[in-house]
């Protein structure tokens, strides 16, 4: 560990950066896939596991791993209010029998928690697909504008 933190010059970790994060030689097409898949694994209802699960599988599926953790990291605390309350909400549009009582104000007991779980986890997955698509896409079309115009001599 010794070694590690005394490599990590602010050289190194640029070099870490331009490798990783900003890679002109890397396919537009794996630069948008890892962050929609990040943006998917970090809403996924998988509490705790987001990371390690995400940075597996982008392994085996060929990802850049290191915009899949960055991306990933989009459940940071300012954040989880909203994915919470998104989750919970649109999955009152997809099951049978929707709750409307999120604020828990008789307390929270296991009942109230299971009574809300099953329509959070559905409206969580929804809204993780949904929102890993719109990032891939935003990130595509993104790097299609920004993308070097080549200039014929």
């Amino acid at each position: 560990p010794r070694r590690f933190f005394k490599s990590l010059t602010k050289e190194n970790i640029r070099a870490f950066m331009r490798k990783n994060l900003f890679n002109q030689d890397e396919p537009i097409r794996i630069k948008a896939l890892s962050i929609g898949f990040g943006v998917f694994m970090g809403i996924f209802p998988v509490w705790g596991y987001q990371l390690l699960i995400g940075l597996t599988l982008a392994h085996v599926m060929k990802l850049n791993k290191a915009l899949v953790g960055v991306a990933a990291n989009i459940s940071l605390p300012p954040i989880i209010p909203f994915i919470i309350y998104g989750s919970y909400k649109i999955g009152a549009l997809m099951v049978s029998n929707p709750r409307n009582d999120l604020l828990f104000n008789s307390g929270i007991d296991f009942e109230n928690i299971k009574a809300n779980l099953f329509q959070y986890i559905t409206g969580a997955v929804i809204l993780a697909v949904i929102m890993g698509v719109l990032a891939g896409l935003i990130t595509a079309a993104y790097f299609l504008v920004k993308r070097p115009v080549k200039t014929a001599n």
